[in-house]
């Protein structure tokens, strides 16, 4: 898919918002914003939670490895950018 040309081009395709599940309050409100900006179409993504899950031994069990020194919340954001990234190729499927 080629880049968008204008801003509002961007803003019709819409975008991806990665949340995580135990702040959904925050992904509402800037679903909200995004709107009253003229944002139509954004796609929430569940993150990694490092706070609440081990985001090593998820890397782990889906064939990634960070640096030893890489905080826990580093690696749970990182995983879920090659989450997206694998997905490029498929539509994701619940736009708010």
């Amino acid at each position: 898919m080629p880049l968008p040309e204008t801003f509002d081009e961007l803003m019709a395709r819409g975008g991806v918002m990665v949340h995580l599940p135990r702040q959904r309050a925050r992904a509402d409100y800037s679903l909200v914003k995004l709107r009253e900006v003229g944002f139509a179409k954004i796609v929430l993504i569940d993150g990694v939670d490092a706070y609440t899950a081990d985001s090593r031994q998820i890397a782990g069990t889906e064939g990634w490895a960070f640096r030893p020194d890489a905080k826990p919340g580093e690696v749970g954001c990182s995983l879920a950018m090659f989450r997206l990234w694998r997905q490029s190729s498929t539509k994701v499927s619940r736009t708010y």
